[in-house]
């Protein structure tokens, strides 16, 4: 009986070897740490790298700054960007992701982030609002501040929280913030590191969480939506006076006849409307999406891993939101 036990452990602890081994390989997560009072909620261990198979194959560097940018020094002026997995850009190779784009457009030549992306997995609509003074106060060199949404569907109470935003605010860099961890968070990160199949469980089961809990709504009360969304946007726009422009991209269904048609979010026209109301501008790159794919019959979300038209966005969808930006940026007078 013994024996069988010893044996059965041994099996085990092989297997998890195995798989383990495996995802260093496929998927392995870098250590970060979360920032609930900084301009985004969590930073990652700056030059560390991260690999990403699930959808696509990337294999990142992070940058000095916790972030998946090119690892270049801040111009003096640059656009700020702020949003979710879909600007962090995880699946895409660095050269393909719409800030990188937008940053070679900007720097040119020049070894510096014109365009400078703080995205952070779960960094939602009311995350974004809730952070919005943090990411300012702690980048405020920003000449314009770029917004990624995918959604503009949540509950009134989480915008409401939301419009609280953060009573203490830690302006500290990546490298600050790791190089003062206390022993025990230092390990935390090294089994983050190191133990990447333990890494992929709990990310399955938060993703869980908050797709469960994301506030989508059905049916909703249009007056105190709008109210807070009201409430929210003159809130940032009083704490910033140049250009903020919230980038919309909403989803794709492939219907039986091989057409595409865009799903936009049931409060979308309320949140354009509150937009123009407080001066704040917003793209929906949804037409923009039909467009190319009527003329290449390519969707902007799914990689060849994975199901087309679902998950993040591809190469295309995020050609398709730096072109917008760079339109958008063509269009505005930056201060």
């Amino acid at each position: 009986m013994i024996k069988k036990l010893i044996s059965l452990c041994l099996a085990s602890f092989s297997a998890f070897l195995l798989v383990n081994g495996t995802l260093f390989l496929y998927e392995r997560p870098v250590g970060w740490v979360d920032t609930p009072n900084g301009p985004s909620t969590a930073v990652r261990k700056p030059h560390a790298l991260l690999i990403h198979g699930t959808e696509g194959y990337t294999v990142t560097q992070i940058d000095s700054y916790g972030f998946t940018n090119e690892d270049y020094p801040l111009a003096d002026e640059y656009i700020l960007m702020m949003g979710a997995s879909h600007s962090q850009g995880k699946e895409m190779g660095c050269e393909n992701r719409y800030s990188s784009i937008v940053n070679q457009a900007l720097a040119g030549s020049n070894k510096e982030l014109a365009a400078f992306n703080i995205a952070c997995d779960g960094h939602f609509l009311p995350s974004l609002i809730k952070h919005f003074q943090a990411a300012i106060e702690t980048y405020p060199g920003a000449r314009c501040i770029t917004l990624e949404i995918g959604s503009t569907d949540y509950s009134t109470e989480a915008l409401g929280q939301a419009v609280k935003q953060l009573e203490i605010v830690d302006t500290r860099s990546a490298e600050e913030i790791f190089s003062q961890l206390s022993p025990f968070s230092k390990v935390k990160n090294l089994i983050k590191e190191y133990i990447p199949m333990l890494s992929m469980i709990k990310k399955h089961l938060e993703t869980a969480t908050k797709e469960s809990a994301s506030g989508e709504q059905h049916c909703f009360d249009e007056r105190a939506y709008r109210a807070v969304v009201t409430d929210a946007l003159k809130l940032i726009r009083s704490q910033y006076d140049g250009p903020i422009v919230f980038v919309y991209h909403p989803n794709v269904k492939i219907n039986a006849d091989g057409s595409v048609s865009i799903i936009r979010s049931q409060t979308i026209d309320i949140f354009k409307e509150v937009c123009a109301d407080t001066e704040i501008d917003i793209i929906d790159v949804g037409d923009a999406f039909l467009e190319h794919y009527d003329q290449c019959r390519e969707l902007p979300y799914g990689f060849a891993n994975t199901t087309p038209g679902n998950g993040h966005l591809n190469k295309v969808g995020h050609k398709i939101m730096a072109d917008a930006i760079l339109k958008y940026l063509g269009e505005v007078s930056c201060k």
